[in-house]
């Protein structure tokens, strides 16, 4: 099932499917959502924790970050570069 024909769906018209017509619709969608995911990942960010939120948040012309493995320092700068390089 494609995009338009997902869109134009209401309520009502799942209610009346059959269970292999809403599996596919439901298949499509998340198809749709992951590529859509894959594609902005930017937008779908969420900060790991307080610290990083700091970090966007900041006014600061220059921020330190520390921290142990796997603490989210690569990704919360990765996200801030992209953020101030693209406005």
């Amino acid at each position: 099932m494609d995009m338009d024909r997902l869109s134009a769906l209401k309520g009502h018209d799942f209610k009346r499917m059959s269970n292999d017509k809403l599996r596919a619709a439901i298949g499509a969608l998340t198809d749709i959502h992951f590529e859509d995911r894959k594609q902005n990942q930017i937008l779908y960010y969420v900060p790991a924790h307080d610290q990083a939120r700091a970090v966007h948040l900041s006014t600061a012309s220059m921020i330190c970050g520390g921290g142990g493995n796997r603490s989210g320092k690569t990704e919360t700068q990765l996200v801030e570069l992209v953020a101030l390089a693209t406005g």
